[in-house]
């Protein structure tokens, strides 16, 4: 019991620390910062499918680590990483345009118009889906309203 006290404390304590509503930019693992789970995100627009990304591959952008799957994958990425990157940073489309940040699953995904958008589950995708259209402009609108937007470390 006094152990759940503690942990319940310090998570409370973390919590309180950061401002409400406001994430990063891009979803990355708290403990291993990699976007989009460590998933090559050049390979959902090439190959057609979510495809793990190795360490020999790594880029760093915007202060998150993304992983792909080869050299040449890479070097897609870094030459246009806005045209591979996921909309809204990595969050869940769906619960984007509900106002509510929710990291997206790198295994629900779907690209339309060239963009990857990905999904917290397969029941946000399938809502997302009936109304995309018109979503798009409201998690359009919302993104920048609930991140922190990444700024470059002035040298």
């Amino acid at each position: 019991m006094f152990k759940a006290t503690i942990t319940n404390l310090v998570l409370a304590c973390l919590f309180m620390a950061a401002p409400a509503q406001a994430m990063e930019e891009i979803a990355s693992g708290w403990l291993d910062n990699k976007a989009v789970g460590g998933y090559d995100t050049v390979a959902y627009h090439t190959q057609d499918e979510a495809v793990n990304g190795k360490d020999a591959f790594r880029s760093v952008w915007k202060a998150t680590a993304w992983y792909f799957a080869s050299e040449e994958n890479l070097n897609a990425f870094e030459a246009t990483p806005e045209k591979y990157a996921p909309q809204y940073g990595g969050y869940c489309a769906w619960n984007m345009a509900q106002g509510k940040l929710l990291q997206g699953a790198p295994t629900v995904w779907h690209i339309e118009d060239g963009k990857l958008y990905l999904y917290a589950d397969q029941a946000a995708k399938d809502k997302w889906m009936l109304k995309r259209k018109g979503l798009i402009a409201v998690a359009d609108r919302k993104f920048p309203e609930l991140v922190v937007k990444w700024k470059p470390i002035e040298r």
